[in-house]
């Protein structure tokens, strides 16, 4: 599987998980917005890694959150490389977005991965069958 389309199915399944799609979900309570639930951390590590200008409101905008994840993840896969010398797989990936950087070693991400898991292996399984991401 390519990065791109490993992103892709990555943003549709953190998409139903954190949302069920829905671009206007907010939790209050730590402040992540829209359809993957991002934190106002991830707007401010992705800025000065890459020197943009994302705003906090970019995060309700679903193709800005699609732009702002994709390089979240593109972030985090280059972080767990110096830190590993390995490549991340699919758990790396999940755990960093839910636990940040460290996330994939830090036991508090594993309930969250446990719950993403099954998804991701439909959305792969229909996705190999050429069905896309949104079949059921």
């Amino acid at each position: 599987m390519t990065w791109p389309v490993l992103i892709a199915l990555l943003f549709a399944v953190i998409a139903e998980k954190e949302s069920h799609f829905d671009p206007a979900a907010w939790n209050r309570d730590e402040d992540s917005v829209g359809i993957v639930q991002i934190r106002r951390c991830v707007i401010d590590d992705i800025n000065e890694a890459y020197g943009l200008d994302f705003s906090y409101a970019d995060r309700w905008s679903p193709y800005r959150s699609r732009l702002i994840f994709a390089l979240c993840m593109a972030l985090n896969a280059e972080r767990y490389r110096k830190e590993t010398g390995k490549e991340p797989d699919v758990e790396a990936l999940v755990r960093m977005w839910n636990g940040g950087p460290d996330g994939y070693r830090e036991p508090e991400t594993l309930e969250y991965w446990r719950a993403v898991k099954p998804i991701f292996e439909r959305v792969r399984k229909q996705w190999q069958k050429g069905r896309g991401v949104c079949s059921r």
